[in-house]
């Protein structure tokens, strides 16, 4: 639909990017499941009660995101590829998928590792073709 209304050559914008929703919900979805982090290293800055337990201030706590990304409670199906289960959601917040961090501590490159990677589909969808090899080519005399 972008290429729709604009001519071969020229460029997609930020608005662009921000309308590509499903785009943005296969990258989510991609990198759930192939977790590149696999989880984020914090430190308490005052004592935390947590089910009954208490974390003590200034103990390092390691979240392992990689298991959070794969629970049946947060993701039902957790090894299916299923980006619609993005769609559902609120795809700028979402407190338990922390790949790019959480809270003050969000990784300020997400936006545009985000756009990067959707300007990339975005242009091999649109202007890329598969070829079918060639069988039973006559050799090249290179």
């Amino acid at each position: 639909d972008i290429r729709k209304g604009k001519s071969p050559e020229e460029a997609i914008s930020y608005e662009d990017f921000k309308s590509m929703a499903f785009t943005r919900a296969v990258i989510l979805e991609t990198l759930r499941l192939s977790t590149v982090v696999n989880g984020l290293l914090r430190k308490t800055t005052q004592d935390v009660e947590m089910n009954g337990y208490v974390i003590p201030k200034g103990w390092r706590i390691y979240v392992y995101t990689r298991e959070i990304n794969y629970d049946p409670f947060m993701y039902p199906d957790p090894m299916t590829f299923n980006p619609w289960r993005w769609l559902e959601k609120n795809m700028e917040s979402h407190p338990h998928f922390m790949l790019f961090g959480g809270g003050g501590r969000m990784c300020p490159g997400k936006e545009v590792g985000t756009a990067e990677i959707a300007t990339f589909l975005h242009y091999f969808v649109t202007q890329y073709r598969s070829v079918q090899p060639l069988i039973n080519r006559p050799q090249s005399n290179y």
